[in-house]
């Protein structure tokens, strides 16, 4: 699936980015901007940026879950 139109970036590529930016460094701060410049790419329009972030935490929970495990949802609790 292309996420960036303006870079033709895909889900994929992003996806191994940070499989490489997480074997370096478990607990890296991963931003779009770091997965661009790995990339040799930069935002244009930065539409796609929103998107990059959801698929970011997605891949940075399965990978902090373990193998085999599957993400927990944070509950959300109120505060009195």
């Amino acid at each position: 699936m292309i996420v960036c139109h303006c870079n033709v970036i895909s889900r994929a590529e992003i996806e191994v980015v940070v499989d490489q930016l997480l074997a370096g460094d478990p607990y890296a701060v991963i931003t779009p901007g770091r997965v661009y410049h790995r990339l040799g790419k930069r935002g244009r329009c930065c539409n796609c940026f929103p998107l990059v972030v959801q698929i970011l935490v997605e891949r940075i929970d399965r990978s902090h879950a373990g193998p085999g495990t599957e993400p927990v949802e944070a509950a959300l609790c109120e505060v009195a």
